[in-house]
């Protein structure tokens, strides 16, 4: 029986930090790691073994500790030492998000935004105009960074709108 041949190095990828476990994605050509010691979780693309995403997954002091990749490669799921994080991997360009409550909303606003989105527009609906309950939907879309390092002139925009209903 023949011992198969030593691996080769197609090339390295330099890290400011201590990367810990792994997650590829194969048909898109995305490499994830935790950086153990920055708690950051970073993509890279393997194409150009540049980052392409790096993600705040508020590990604490320990870091994230293990990723996973879901199946579709919609979500990347990072263990911290005391919870997960699902983050935003998937390479879509546009979210729109819709939510009831302002807390959450500001919650996922900010994951999204450490995940390379910028907030373009919030527009809060009072959809029951007797009580003081607003909806909030929003519009994020991916930034594309010129290679100078600048975001191109997106703006967000807020806009109010009242819903009212006719009452007989």
């Amino acid at each position: 029986m023949k011992t198969p041949a030593a691996p080769k190095v197609a090339g390295r990828i330099s890290l400011d930090g201590d990367p810990e476990g792994y997650a590829v994605d194969d048909s898109r050509g995305l490499f994830y790691t935790n950086l153990e010691d920055k708690d950051r979780t970073l993509r890279i693309s393997t194409a150009t073994r540049k980052v392409t995403a790096t993600w705040m997954p508020s590990c604490g002091e320990e870091g994230p500790r293990g990723l996973v990749l879901t199946g579709d490669g919609a979500f990347l799921v990072v263990a911290c030492p005391d919870h997960i994080e699902a983050l935003a991997a998937s390479t879509i360009a546009t979210v729109v998000a819709v939510s009831c409550n302002p807390a959450t909303f500001a919650r996922d606003a900010a994951r999204l935004i450490s995940g390379g989105f910028r907030l373009l527009r919030v527009v809060p609906v009072d959809q029951f105009v007797w009580t003081p309950h607003l909806e909030l939907a929003a519009v994020f879309r991916r930034m594309i960074r010129a290679a100078d390092g600048n975001d191109r002139g997106l703006r967000a925009r807020i806009e109010t709108t009242t819903l009212v209903s006719e009452r007989g």
